[in-house]
């Protein structure tokens, strides 16, 4: 053979061999990067969680606590031996406070007894203030120096304590006499007030107004 045909020979094999290592590399570039790793089946999240039903935002609410006395009955009593003496010719007067506790009680009928010592009681009135804070008159002065008291007033001969009817019993009153006039003096011995209870609603709370 003769050299060039060698030469020649030489650059066959040598571009048969390029040829074939192109190949191998194609072939590895472009292979599987090997099996594909399954990632396991979707996590099911559940199924949604319930909040519950719907709040309607449109029913109102009562937020003022009511007492609500329900229903009572029977009778409540404030029993007081101040002893004060009263001032004479002084429109302050002399006040005494007595406290009614037990159970609910909504006022039906009231009656006061109050025994004072007192030169002339035309010289006198008097007046009780409730628990809710109204104050009524219990009595006034009489034209002339009658003895009236001790006295006993009940909601039935004094449209001051009927009027007190329907509220609460339940708490402090107040008694204070006045002496209007100088000259004759006199003392607060003790008053009582005894409360009879009925059956009512709302203890203590004032009807509207018309």
């Amino acid at each position: 053979m003769s050299r060039l045909s060698q030469r020649l020979l030489v650059v066959v094999l040598g571009i048969v061999l390029l040829a074939g290592c192109g190949n191998s590399r194609r072939q590895n570039s472009s292979g599987d990067g090997g099996p594909s790793v399954d990632s396991g089946p979707g996590l099911d999240s559940g199924p949604g969680l319930d909040s519950g039903p719907s709040v309607d935002s449109g029913v109102s609410v009562d937020s003022g606590p009511r007492t609500d006395a329900g229903p009572s009955s029977g009778s409540l009593r404030v029993s007081r031996t101040p002893g004060l003496p009263i001032p004479d010719d002084d429109e302050t007067g002399v006040a005494d406070i007595g406290t009614a506790s037990g159970r609910a009680c909504t006022i039906q009928s009231l009656s006061l007894a109050v025994d004072i010592t007192h030169t002339c009681d035309g010289d006198l009135s008097a007046n009780l203030t409730a628990p809710s804070g109204i104050t009524v008159t219990v009595f006034g002065q009489p034209s002339s120096c009658l003895d009236t008291v001790p006295m006993t007033i009940t909601s039935a001969d004094s449209d001051g304590l009927a009027s007190l009817a329907g509220l609460s019993g339940v708490g402090m009153w107040t008694l204070r006499v006045f002496d209007h006039t100088g000259a004759d003096v006199g003392t607060l011995n003790a008053w009582t007030l005894d409360i009879t209870c009925g059956a009512s609603g709302m203890a203590g709370v004032l009807p509207p107004a018309d």
